[in-house]
This record gives structure tokens, C-alpha cells and sequence, in this order.
């Protein structure tokens, strides 16, 4: 009986965070060398030009026992002027996509994307998440953004970890 392939954990996105134990010069196909930043800890985060690109260095680097992950950056969105009751889950999210796509003129690569729903309706609000900071950049830079349905506006997204000591909530960013 043959093993079933299982599904990675994680999607490939073009960002790469590379653990600061690795100090070697990168030489991997199609890293955008002005989009290498080195963290003050030095870990690096690495922008490839491709999914494919950075997927074949994140095996190399694993297959060389050096710590990677692929980096993501989540972003809030809420709609307006959209009639949630006469559109369907699907058809909306295409109008979004695409609208997203003029936006980035292929710099949003969109690994994630839901509406948030209440007994099976739609709430008019959802996350995404994307694979570069450029791309997270450009979808928070403005207020508001009209597509075929109405508008939608994005944000960065945040959670509130709840601190064990004395109860009070403290907000930490995803990003």
C-alpha cells in the first residue's frame, strides 16, 4: 500500500526567516538581494522573486540542517457598502482577489483568505495572508479601496495575548 503524501504544514510563500546560527553567504537561486534584512538579533529575512525559488532554497537549508521557516504576514480586512445578503461566499472572495491583484501588479501573493461568518452568514469582515512585507505594505498604505461589490479596507493584524500576571490585555502583532 502506498503512503499517502501528506500536505505540508505550512504554505510556501517567497519570504524565507533563517535562524541568525547560519552565517554563510546565500547563494540560492533568485534572492532579491535589496529585499535581505538582517534582524538585530541576526536572523535574516530573505525576499526570492519566486514561490519556487524560495521553496528550493527553504529544502536546501533544511536538507543542510540550518533553521528556516517561511514568513507570513497576516492582514485584517473589513467591507462596506457590500449587500451581504445577496452575494455568495466565493463570488466575493473572487471579487476581492482580484481586485488585489491590480493593486500589487504581482507583488501580493495572497497564501490565505477567509470571511469570517456567523451561523452562515457573512460578517463583512475576514483576514488574509500574504508572503511579503511589500505586499502587506501596500494593501495598509491607504484607507479604503473600491472593487465591484463596494469597498474594502485593510489593516494590520493583531492579537491580544492575555497576560498570566495580572490579567490585563497587551497587544502583540502577528507581523
Amino acid at each position: 500500500m502506498e503512503e499517502e503524501k501528506k500536505r505540508p504544514r505550512w504554505k510556501a510563500g517567497r519570504t524565507l526567516l533563517i535562524s541568525s546560527d547560519y552565517t554563510d553567504e546565500l547563494t540560492n537561486t533568485g534572492i532579491l538581494t535589496d529585499k535581505v534584512h538582517k534582524t538585530e538579533g541576526g536572523s535574516r529575512f530573505v525576499v526570492f522573486d519566486t514561490t519556487e525559488n524560495a521553496r528550493s532554497a527553504f529544502r536546501d537549508l533544511r536538507n543542510n540542517g540550518v533553521r528556516v521557516k517561511y514568513s507570513y504576514y497576516k492582514v485584517f480586512f473589513r467591507l462596506a457598502d457590500v449587500d451581504l445578503s445577496n452575494v455568495e461566499y466565493d463570488t466575493l472572495k473572487d471579487s476581492v482577489k482580484e481586485m488585489i491583484a491590480t493593486l500589487g501588479n504581482d507583488q501580493i501573493n495572497i497564501l490565505y483568505f477567509k470571511f469570517y461568518t456567523k451561523n452562515s452568514t457573512l460578517m463583512g469582515s475576514g483576514d488574509l495572508t500574504v508572503d511579503t512585507k511589500e505586499g502587506l505594505d501596500i494593501l495598509v498604505n491607504n484607507n479604503e479601496y473600491e472593487f465591484s461589490k463596494g469597498k474594502v479596507s485593510f489593516f494590520r493584524y493583531r492579537v491580544r495575548k492575555q497576560d498570566e500576571n495580572n490579567d490585563e490585555n497587551e497587544e502583540a502583532a502577528i507581523v
